[in-house]
């Protein structure tokens, strides 16, 4: 493969990546963090994959070791770090495959297009927790100015 089209490697091993990057998500999680996007590296020493086509780290790891019940969002796809995992519908079923509720595909219209023929999915019901009303939304007026907006009218044919 041409060295342009690989992901970046860390060599860390599963202890050192705890003491540094994995605190921070386990701090989130534990303050109920909604959201979550795994980069596209590999962390050779636990999954070959990167992490955001890994089911090592988006399902056993997130989902399953620290209970994570929020909306995992794919990095994005056109990213040359992910273009190794094949063209651009490969790339959305693996990552979807791997526990992303979301995918990103940013600035890349030929590559959307491929991605909406070609892929597949229903909408995770993360995505639509992700989107209810909460805390920041509790005023009854500013959530009926959103609702009833163009944009969020568009938006909803996908959840």
């Amino acid at each position: 493969a041409d060295s342009h089209l690989t992901s970046p490697v860390d060599q860390r091993d599963f202890n050192q990546l705890l003491t540094s990057e994995l605190g921070v998500f386990e701090a989130l999680i534990e303050k109920g963090v909604d959201a979550v996007m795994p980069a596209h590296v590999v962390y050779q020493a636990i999954d070959p994959n990167p992490a955001s086509f890994s089911r090592y780290w988006l399902i056993d790891y997130l989902r399953k070791k620290l209970d994570f019940n929020g909306c995992i969002f794919s990095d994005d796809l056109t990213m040359q770090a992910a273009q190794a995992m094949g063209n651009p519908a490969s790339r959305a079923n693996l990552a979807l495959n791997a526990g992303c509720d979301v995918i990103l595909c940013c600035n890349d219209r030929p590559a959307v297009m491929e991605i909406l023929d070609n892929v597949s999915w229903t909408a995770s019901n993360k995505w639509q927790q992700l989107c209810a009303p909460g805390p920041l939304l509790a005023d009854r007026e500013q959530l009926n100015k959103i609702q009833s907006s163009p944009r969020y009218q568009a938006l909803l044919k996908y959840i």
